[in-house]
């Protein structure tokens, strides 16, 4: 703790938000227009949104309190007429990792 409190040492902390706020994340993946980007970036579950080249226009990360929720928002965007063409949502699933290998 001397040397820590020193600056000799320095700690990191790395949290695994899933454990700490127990939120479902989820991948967005919109097929659409120009109209599409400034919908999904008003939405307050899309974290996260760049373009891409690829065969979705747009990609996002998406938070909910449940998987209802991811489900609602999934269809919600589907349903919207602001350039969206078609939504897929990919969930995504923490597995945790010890940093080391043991033998049983």
């Amino acid at each position: 703790m001397a040397l820590l409190g020193a600056g000799v040492v320095r700690s990191t902390i790395v949290t695994n938000e899933l454990l700490v706020d127990h939120s479902h994340l989820g991948i967005l993946l919109v097929k659409g227009d120009h109209r599409a980007k400034p919908m999904l970036i008003a939405q307050p579950a899309v974290t996260i949104v760049s373009s891409s080249t690829g065969s979705y226009q747009f990609l996002g990360e998406v938070r909910a309190q449940s998987r209802v929720g991811l489900a609602v928002l999934e269809q919600e965007l589907r349903m919207s007429d602001a350039g969206v063409n078609d939504v897929e949502l990919l969930i995504q699933v923490a597995v945790d990792k010890l940093p080391a290998s043991f033998k049983l």
